[in-house]
Formats: C-alpha cells, sequence, structure tokens
C-alpha cells in the first residue's frame, strides 16, 4: 500500500507544479511583454500594416506622430485613413503578417521616459521614438494597453516609396 501512495503523492505533486509553471509562464509573457517598447511597437505595426487597422493603430501614437502621418499621406487624410493603408516595406520585403512581423529583430535604447525602438529585417532598419503616455493619453477610451506610444517613425508606413530607405 506504501508504494500507492507514495506514487500517488509524486503525481499530485509533479501535476501542482505543471499547473503552477503554466500560470507563472502565461502572467510573465502577458505582463511583461505588453507595456515594453518593442511590444508596444510589434503591437502597433500588427495593427497597422498587418491587420490595417487604422483607428487602432493611430490609438498608439502621440499627437505628434498624429500629425506627421496626416501630412505625409496625400492628401492630408486622417491618421485613421492613412494608417488604414499602411505598408511596412523593409528591404525589398512587405512585412505582411503577423508572424513576419514578430520574427523581426527589435532593438531598444531607453532613456528614462524615451525609447527607440529600431525594427530590423530583410537588410534594412526602421527607427520608432517613443515616449511614455501621459495620464490623459492612457486614460483615453481604447487606448492600448502600453505606457508607451509612438512619437515618430510611423510616418514612413504611409510615405511614398521613395521615403522608404
Amino acid at each position: 500500500m506504501r508504494p500507492v501512495r507514495r506514487t500517488g503523492l509524486a503525481l499530485a505533486l509533479v501535476a501542482v507544479l505543471a499547473v503552477a509553471t503554466v500560470a507563472l509562464a502565461a502572467t510573465t509573457s502577458a505582463g511583461a511583454g505588453s507595456g515594453a517598447p518593442a511590444a508596444t511597437v510589434r503591437s502597433f505595426l500588427i495593427d497597422a500594416s498587418v491587420d490595417q487597422a487604422g483607428v487602432e493603430a493611430c490609438r498608439y501614437l502621440d499627437a505628434h506622430a498624429r500629425a506627421q502621418v496626416e501630412r505625409a499621406e496625400p492628401p492630408h487624410s486622417s491618421c485613421e485613413i492613412a494608417l488604414s493603408a499602411a505598408r511596412l516595406r523593409l528591404g525589398a520585403e512587405n512585412v505582411d503578417s503577423e508572424a513576419a512581423v514578430k520574427r523581426l529583430s527589435y532593438r531598444v535604447e531607453q532613456a528614462g521616459d524615451v525609447a527607440r525602438v529600431t525594427v530590423g529585417g530583410h537588410g534594412a532598419e526602421r527607427t520608432f521614438t517613443l515616449r511614455k503616455a501621459t495620464a490623459r493619453e492612457r486614460d483615453e477610451f481604447r487606448a492600448p494597453p502600453t505606457p508607451w506610444r509612438v512619437d515618430s517613425g510611423a510616418a514612413a508606413l504611409v510615405a511614398p516609396a521613395t521615403a522608404h530607405r
């Protein structure tokens, strides 16, 4: 009877540890990455260049970046309309799937409330400057789940092809 009890106890312990590990991994991946500068840019790129969800993509931008996007897209359309046709082109490739966006490299340089995220792939790079969102921006209706806002770099997704490097 004793070996059966030990086996049962061991199986129960393994099951508890497995559940705890999965719960910890889910919490860590959901919480730690979603508010990081690289995760913010990744989510913005998916909304803008993959899903072409201009309304959602514009929510990641501060007023300065929105104005840049609106000026870059003739004839000065709204941010939401401009980003609904956004394209991320790196090198000779259009990055147009969520998997492709996630495969790109993301290099972050952060100093206090400002971060630069350089996205690389296919022999080219694109840099986005982010800043911490204000309390008002974080409280906006359907604000993105991140404390960061894109301050520059988004206009390159809607600018004519000659503006892409």
